[in-house]
């Protein structure tokens, strides 16, 4: 593939992702990194360290913590302490953190369900289909370089790909 080819692919990525962040539903008046967080706790088999989260959403722990806060403060995420390390913590999404990671992700499916249907052919949204293919695809190779993080082999356990700079898609 060529240089601009490369390029031009990388730029219509990049505007496609702008236009799904921009529209995610707000739901509880959420911001997008809340969104985030909430989400991966949603798909996470157990609790996690803020730690994990922050590696695997590729964001700082003062920003994670932050997040944590205002989540909590809704009651959409409950903070326990390590029984084996008090100083330490685990976060666990609440049943009113899963109904509303759930209604956020419905809703978005829907508005993007509606998108997809009302811009483009049958044959054009096949197609799009296939590219998501090759792009999991992509993004799965390079997946096999990364770092064997705790958080990253919990992730692989669980079956799901990594959230390098997670998108609406995750909710």
């Amino acid at each position: 593939m060529l240089d601009e080819d490369v390029a031009r692919l990388r730029k219509q990525v990049k505007a496609f992702h702008r236009r799904l962040q921009r529209d995610l539903p707000i739901s509880n008046g959420l911001s997008l990194t809340t969104l985030h967080i909430l989400a991966t706790l949603d798909r996470a088999a157990t609790a996690m360290r803020p730690g994990e989260i922050a590696t695997e959403l590729q964001m700082t722990d003062s920003n994670v913590a932050a997040a944590l806060r205002s989540l909590e403060s809704q009651n959409l995420v409950l903070r326990r302490s390590d029984p084996a390390d008090g100083r330490k913590a685990f976060i666990d999404i609440t049943d009113l953190g899963r109904s509303v990671a759930d209604q956020t992700r419905r809703s978005y499916y829907a508005k993007l369900s509606r998108a997809i249907e009302s811009s483009l052919t049958e044959q054009e949204q096949s197609l799009l289909l296939q590219a998501g293919m090759l792009m999991q695809r992509l993004a799965d190779q390079g997946s096999q370089h990364q770092a064997d993080t705790p958080a990253a082999r919990s992730h692989r356990r669980r079956g799901v790909a990594k959230a390098a700079h997670a998108t609406p898609s995750d909710l």
